[in-house]
């Protein structure tokens, strides 16, 4: 049996970091934008900008997850499964914390097929 602490502990740490991609994202907006002009860049700048390429990848990486989960989950209806893959895919930092609430944080319990009577 699978302890169900650790599974939201699990779930916790990947909303973190998928929370966690727009938030970067946001900051380094903000930081690199608000300066004066003729300054140069903030130390904060500087070392932000060293962490791109990890953000990029780390971006990838969580598309690498949520795109197959949304056509594997049976969390995800059958009818937006399509449109949830689009939207990952072309809006991935923004999508992807809504997609974890609704499908991954939210409710656990999986939706029972409908009842359909016996023939006979």
């Amino acid at each position: 049996m699978r302890n169900p602490c650790l599974a939201r502990l699990t779930r916790l740490a990947l909303g973190l970091v998928t929370v966690a991609a727009p938030a970067c994202f946001a900051l380094e907006l903000v930081l690199l934008h608000n300066r004066l002009p003729g300054t140069g860049p903030s130390p904060l700048v500087s070392v932000l900008q060293r962490f791109v390429w990890p953000y990029v990848v780390l971006v990838f990486l969580l598309m690498a997850f949520y795109i197959p989960h949304a056509f594997v989950s049976k969390r995800v209806p059958e009818a937006k499964r399509t449109r949830w893959v689009i939207a990952l895919t072309l809006l991935n930092m923004w999508a992807m914390p809504v997609y974890w609430y609704l499908y991954i944080w939210g409710n656990q319990t999986v939706a029972a097929p409908p009842h359909t009577p016996a023939s006979g």
